[in-house]
Parts: C-alpha cells; structure tokens; sequence
C-alpha cells in the first residue's frame, strides 16, 4: 500500500507521513467504525510534494435544499417518536478544485486556520482527504488522557447571543463525556465552560482530563467514539437514524484521525470534521450540525452553508 499524509498540529511544524518502512503511525477512523485503520510509516519534515492522488471510484450523493430539509423533518418525528434527544444531520456540497494540487491546498489549510488539526492524506484504497479541525477526540500526556466538549455553533462571539438549544446542545456532550470516567480511569479535571473561535465560527467548549496509563488508549478510543458532538443522544438510537435518513456515506467525516511518533509518548487525536474529500478535480465538502427538537430547518440550513464558506477560504 503507499500513500503520504501531510499534516500540521495547532503551533508545531508541518510533516510528512510516508507509508511504508518505519516506527511511526497514522490512525485513521472511520465514522462507522470503532477501531482505527492503522498505517506504519515514517514521519519527515515538510516539503512541497506531488502526491499521488488516490480518489475513490464513486462520486458521494450530494443533497439540495429540499432533500435536507425533508431530511430534517424526518429527524424532529424521530425526536418525538423515538426519545432521541439529539442528531447529527449532514450533507455534501461539491466544488471545483480550480487546479489545485495538495501541496498547496495543505499549505492553504494551514495558513487559513491556524489553530486546527490541518491535514492532507492520499492513500491507496482509501481515498483522498483533506480538512481543518478544530476539535481533539482525546490527547495523551503524563499519564492522562485529555478531551474536550465542543459543540454549539455561533458567528458572534457575544455570550448573551447563545440560546437554550445551543447551551444545552454543549451540555448533553458535556454530561457524556463526564460518563466516561471509571474506577480505573477516573475523571480528574472538568473546567468551565468557555467559547472558542474555530476560523470565523464560535463554539461552546469545555475540557476535561481523565487518570490513564497507555495501554488503556485502545479502549478509552473506542468508548468515546462517536461522541454526541458528531453523533447524538442515545448514542445507538441516533446513530440509527443517522444511517436510515442521510442518503450518502459519512466514510472519514466525523472520524477521527492523528499521528503517533515512535520518538514519543504523548500525541493527540482529532475528530475529521471541517473535511473535504477529493476526487479528480472536485472537491466534496462534508458539512452538518445539530438537531434538536428546538431546531429550526431554514436556520439549520443556513448553518451548513456557513460551515461550507469556512472550506472555501482555500480556494481565497
């Protein structure tokens, strides 16, 4: 298998992930998924590359106005009928790549946004990717494992614009990943709530830290992932109806992904949302939000068109 990542951590250098002979890894989750892809390799500093572009054989199914909004009535009779509290509800625009190779929408990507997780992975059988996120599934330092409650999206950063839906959006992430912890893996910190600029977005954000040894990695992955931000409340009924309404394949959008060192112990893992997948000259962006039963269809809407502006920044 071959294949190349060029990725960039918030405030470290840009690397390179060539596949093949090698100590390092790359994990790469799907949203179906519980347990990771995992690709051996090595990591270099960056330079401009021609990557090879590895694209996928079908075009994802792309929805217009009318479709998600009949998507979303779908979800708020779920909501009522099947006690689902939360769901994520996604689409998929398309957009010309206007000659871009990845070089250059990598190095576009970080210039854009330089607090997120910017990546660019091209690997045979897996497709093409690339994306911006602003939001760590799970970091692992000294011995604990670190994660955040991002959820709730604003364009202004002023506190007294977010609503109840927005606040409580947070708060069902926020209790879930408290849920998390265990006697073996106890919830050690839990820091109020505070709002993040994500590009020219805002988010509702906590952080918390859980008692961890490295071997309890696996596990804990597996336990936090989907989490509500990216899938919903309860987690298997959500997920259900996610499957059942939206008409195209989520793949890599709402998994996770990150880059371990060999040289190493500490690393962190990023949810792939604000992605794109690429095939030949098209780029197709990944974009949702959430639903609840105080959600409002239009307003939704509009939401994943102003996520979709964020992505188009690269071509800027």
């Amino acid at each position: 298998m071959e294949g190349c990542i060029l990725y960039r951590y918030p405030g470290k250098e840009k690397k390179i992930f060539t596949l093949g002979i090698g100590e390092d890894t790359f994990y790469l989750c799907s949203f179906k998924e519980h347990s990771p892809n995992i690709f051996r390799g090595k990591i270099a500093d960056y330079h401009s590359i021609n990557c090879a572009k590895y694209s996928a054989s079908e075009k994802p199914y792309c929805s217009d106005k009318e479709t998600y909004l009949n998507q979303f009535e779908r979800y708020i009779e779920a909501f009522d009928n099947q006690q689902i509290s939360k769901a994520i509800l996604s689409r998929i625009s398309e957009e010309e790549l206007e000659g871009l190779d990845l070089s250059e929408i990598f190095e576009s990507l970080c210039k854009h946004y330089p607090t997120a997780f910017c990546y660019v992975f091209s690997i045979e059988g897996q497709g093409c990717w690339a994306g911006a996120s602003p939001e760590i599934l799970l970091q692992y330092e000294g011995n604990k494992i670190k994660t955040v409650a991002l959820a709730g999206t604003k364009y202004n950063a002023d506190a007294d614009v977010w609503t109840q839906k927005e606040k409580e959006e947070h708060g069902m992430v926020d209790r879930y990943i408290r849920s998390l912890a265990t006697e073996k893996n106890p919830l050690v910190y839990a820091s109020d709530v505070e709002i993040v600029q994500a590009g020219t977005l805002y988010h509702l954000k906590s952080k918390f830290e859980f008692a961890a040894d490295k071997e309890d990695i696996s596990d804990f992955l597996e336990r936090i992932h989907p989490t509500p931000a990216i899938c919903g409340l309860p987690f298997k009924k959500s997920r259900q109806l996610i499957l059942e309404v939206e008409k195209h394949n989520r793949s890599f959008y709402c998994g996770y992904l990150g880059v371990v060192s060999s040289q190493n112990d500490s690393f962190q893992m990023y949810v792939n949302i604000r992605c794109m997948q690429i095939i030949d000259d098209k780029a197709y962006l990944y974009i949702g939000g959430g639903i609840t039963k105080d959600s409002e269809g239009e307003m939704e809407w509009e939401e994943t068109v102003r996520k979709s502006e964020i992505l188009r920044k690269i071509w800027g």
